[in-house]
């Protein structure tokens, strides 16, 4: 792999559970990719940022910043530091160490990773998911984000917030999907859910898409859970790929659409989108910013409904009778040329000026040949 040897320090087994949230398991998704394609090595976060050790962990590193006007790492207290665990020894060397981090308040579970920076040459951080709003909190500003040397955000517009108290580069590269999962190839298969609507909902369109369902005897499948945890990531994203597959239409509202005091005004992509783009199912929803598709996708894939729930149903109604192979097609096509984590990869590791591992290109030219059979075949 180019002589590069790849460290991923996860968070998928975290004891507090918070990294087998359904909302936190396709950044699992993401480490695994990177994992196959670097044949990197693994060491896993073994503590809970709840415990009282781990908050005065966090407390001395935030004093330590504050005094000395920094946001580098705090003294390393021995009897506190993060713990971690691997599935093999760790080298005594990397050239790079990788980090996702679902929150921007993450970085001092990485700091006591065998002394982090000591063992590899070059920290990469990602936070897939963070938002401008998180910044009005003034302890975010102490955090010890001169710990890396590239980071990359998920949401456009945090871009400049981080910048504005990291000393490295900040650079904005959205989340995406492990395609080989999602993809609907071939794309003529039965698609038996008529609606599919997962995740944060409108509770006005849900009561009417139930009334619809049950009237018109369509298939209409919605979350009846909260606040599960996945035991297997893996199965779980299987099965998720296999329900999308079978969908006719999904609906894919803007990011945490329902929390305007964590979003204001932004009407980000959420991962959902990259889910339905792969799986070719019909997007509808409130739907993310039209410029902002159009940079990502380069036309918008998110039909907007309207405001109101019979409208919403009754166009939701007419969509279903209609034949969008064409459409399919081309998302399942897009998702496959540009929008599995290995081109999400291939990224960062272009604008933190890394040699790729030779797996990128090797999976990236399977998903170019998928697309090309698919962009060849004809439409049923």
């Amino acid at each position: 792999m180019n002589g590069n040897s790849v460290l991923i320090v996860s968070q998928r087994n975290r004891p507090d559970g918070f990294g087998r949230q359904p909302g936190y398991v396709s950044f699992t998704e993401a480490e695994d990719v990177l994992a196959a394609c670097a044949d990197a090595d693994l060491a896993f976060i073994d503590v809970d940022p709840s415990q009282l050790r781990m908050r005065a962990w966090r407390l001395a590193g935030r004093t330590a910043r504050r005094a000395i006007g920094v946001n580098g790492a705090a003294p390393l207290l021995a009897a506190a530091h993060p713990r971690t665990a691997t599935e093999r020894p760790l080298r005594e060397h990397y050239d790079i160490a990788i980090f996702i981090g679902f929150t921007t308040w993450d970085l001092p579970l990485l700091q006591g990773v065998g002394d982090i920076r000591r063992i590899a040459d070059k920290v990469i951080v990602w936070f897939p998911e963070a938002w401008p709003s998180e910044f009005a909190d003034p302890r975010l500003r102490h955090e010890p984000f001169a710990i890396a040397d590239e980071i990359f955000v998920g949401v456009k517009a945090t871009t400049d917030e981080l910048q504005a108290v990291a000393s490295c580069p900040v650079h904005h590269v959205p989340p995406a999907v492990d395609v080989t999962r999602f993809a609907a190839v071939p794309l003529d298969a039965r698609r038996p859910i008529d609606v599919l609507g997962i995740g944060r909902r409108d509770p006005g369109l849900h009561r009417a898409l139930l009334d619809w369902s049950r009237k018109r005897h369509r298939l209409y499948v919605y979350d009846t859970i909260r606040g599960t945890e996945v035991p297997d990531t893996p199965a779980h994203r299987e099965n998720l790929g296999d329900t999308y597959r079978r969908t006719n239409i999904a609906i894919t509202n803007y990011a945490k659409y329902d929390l305007p005091e964590v979003i204001g005004d932004l009407r980000e992509t959420p991962g959902r989108l990259w889910e339905g783009l792969a799986s070719g199912a019909l997007m509808v929803g409130f739907a993310p910013d039209e410029a902002l598709q159009r940079e990502l996708l380069g036309e918008c894939m998110v039909i907007d409904l309207p405001t109101n729930p019979a409208a919403a149903v009754e166009l939701i109604d007419e969509l279903h009778d209609v034949d969008h192979s064409a459409r399919r097609q081309r998302q399942v096509a897009v998702a496959l040329r540009g929008h599995d984590w290995i081109h999400r990869w291939t990224r960062i590791f272009e604008l933190a000026g890394l040699p790729m591992p030779d797996g990128f290109d090797t999976r990236g030219q399977q998903l170019d040949a998928l697309a090309a059979a698919l962009e060849t075949s004809p439409l049923s």
